[in-house]
């Protein structure tokens, strides 16, 4: 009798709300502004974004749990995202890695090499690119779509 109740108790946390909530948790390259202030809150500024982003349509920031999230956005779809912490500091690798997992959309990162700054790269299974840096003005973790790494890739200064 308790060895069923507990195959049930697994059953229902495998099967039940826990299971659809980490599905439903993720945000994404691709989301809508909508589904961004869904999960960080209204927007703290948005403007058009520079000559350097001239193919992006808006910018819109996010500050919430501590971190500021700029969505770059190619019509209604975020293709880069630029995470830096609201107090200026370098990310932990926990902190990294928990990010990278917010952000997968159900695939899997994998840690491609040390960049010459000493920055990481980490590539996901669509071909999404992260690249986490502390050597701008202040540490960073840009994801971005294949999309944006083409444009970036044809005209590499930004």
């Amino acid at each position: 009798m308790i060895r069923n109740m507990a195959l049930v108790f697994l059953a229902s946390l495998l099967l039940g709300c826990g299971s659809q909530e980490s599905i439903t948790s993720f945000i994404g390259l691709g989301d809508s502004p909508d589904h961004f202030r869904q999960r960080f809150g209204k927007e703290t500024r948005k403007n058009k974004p520079s000559i350097l982003h001239a193919s992006f349509s808006l910018d819109a920031y996010h500050d919430a749990n501590g971190y500021r999230y700029r969505a770059s956005y190619m019509g209604d779809s975020a293709e880069l995202v630029t995470i830096l912490k609201q107090d200026g500091s370098a990310f932990l690798d926990a902190e990294l890695e928990m990010i990278l997992a917010e952000f997968s959309s159900g695939k899997q990162w994998h840690h491609r090499g040390t960049l010459p700054d000493g920055g990481q790269m980490w590539q996901r299974d669509d071909a999404a690119v992260a690249k986490y840096s502390e050597g701008g003005k202040a540490p960073a973790l840009e994801l971005m779509t294949t999309k944006t790494l083409k444009l970036f890739t044809v005209n590499p200064k930004r």
